[in-house]
C-alpha cells in the first residue's frame, strides 16, 4: 500500500513538541536526555540548521524520527524551525538512521574548518570541552568543536603538529590536550614541545626532565589508561608532570593531584 508523503518547513513550538512527545511517541527507542541536551546547546545560541532531517511521522500519526530533536526544543524552551514529513508507512522503520555517520571530523571541514582539523584535531578539541573526561554530557556539537577550532586555531595547531608520528598510549588526544590546556595557561611552547620530544623517544638531558620520564613510564606500565573511570586521574597525572616539568623540578613519584592543575576556562 502507498502512502502520500508530505514535507513542509515548520516552525515548532515547545508546546507542539511537548504534545508530540507526550501523544505521539508511543513505538520509539529510548529517548538519551544526553543526546537532547547536546541539540538544545545549538539551538539555544542560535546555532541550529534546517536541513532535510527533522522530524517524520508515520501515516498513523505515531513519530517516525525526531524525539531527541522535539525533546531539545523543550529544554531550549525556543521555537525552531525544522522540516516536518509526514504519511511514512511503517516499513521505513528499516531505512531511518541505517546509514554510515559523518565523522565529526568530516563535518568541521566540510563546514569550512581548516585541513589540518584531523580527526586527532577534533578528538583535541573533544577531550578538552569534556573537561578531560569530567563531564558526563553528551560531548560537543559539531558546532561547538568548529567554534573552538576559529577561536583557538594558532594554538591547536600548535600542538596537533607535535604529533606528526603516533605512537601507542604515549600521542592520545588526552594528553595533547593537556598540552594544549597547559599552553593556554601560560607554559611556553619550547617546554611543552620538549616534553612531547620525551614522551616520544624517551631519553632526557639531566633529573630536571623526569618529570616526562615518570609520566611516560606510567603510560607505558599500565597500558591505556586513558579509559573509562580512569580518563580523569590519569589527565590528572599528566597536568601534573607537565607542570614540574616547565618549573625544571625533579620528580621522584608521579602522583594524581586532587584535580586538573590547569583551568579549563579558555
Amino acid at each position: 500500500m502507498k502512502h502520500e508523503i508530505a514535507t513542509e518547513v515548520l516552525n515548532i513550538t515547545p508546546a507542539m513538541a511537548e504534545y508530540w512527545l507526550e501523544h505521539c511517541n508511543n513505538s520509539n527507542r529510548a529517548l538519551r536526555m544526553a543526546i537532547a541536551n547536546k541539540y538544545a546547546r545549538d539551538m539555544e545560541e542560535g546555532r541550529w540548521d534546517i536541513t532535510h532531517q527533522g522530524i517524520a511521522f508515520y501515516s498513523d500519526g505515531t513519530i517516525a524520527d525526531g524525539q531527541h530533536r522535539l525533546m531539545a526544543i523543550t529544554i531550549a524552551d525556543r521555537p525552531v524551525q525544522m522540516m516536518v514529513t509526514r504519511g511514512l508507512s511503517k516499513s521505513a522503520v528499516q531505512a531511518i538512521d541505517q546509514n554510515a555517520p559523518r565523522q565529526m571530523f568530516d563535518v568541521v571541514r566540510l563546514a569550512g574548518g581548516p585541513e589540518w582539523a584531523s580527526g586527532n584535531a577534533v578528538a583535541i578539541v573533544r577531550s578538552v570541552l569534556s573537561g578531560m573526561g569530567s563531564n558526563p554530557k553528551a560531548g560537543p556539537t559539531a558546532h561547538e568543536v568548529n567554534e573552538f577550532i576559529t577561536k583557538h586555531h594558532d594554538a591547536l595547531k600548535f600542538i596537533v603538529d607535535l604529533t606528526p608520528r603516533r605512537r601507542r598510549y604515549l600521542t592520545t588526544s588526552y594528553l595533547s590536550a593537556s598540552y594544549f590546556c597547559a599552553l593556554m595557561a601560560g607554559e611556553s611552547k619550547e617546554k611543552i614541545s620538549r616534553f612531547a620530544e620525551i614522551m616520544w623517544s624517551g631519553e632526557i638531558n639531566g633529573p630536571q626532565e623526569n618529570a616526562a620520564i615518570r609520566l611516560r613510564e606510567y603510560l607505558l606500565n599500565h597500558k591505556a589508561p586513558w579509559s573509562g573511570s580512569t580518563r580523569v586521574d590519569t589527565s590528572r597525572r599528566a597536568q601534573k608532570a607537565i607542570k614540574v616539568f616547565c618549573r625544571e623540578e625533579p620528580l621522584s613519584r608521579l602522583y594524581a593531584p586532587d584535580s586538573l592543575l590547569y583551568p579549563q576556562v579558555f
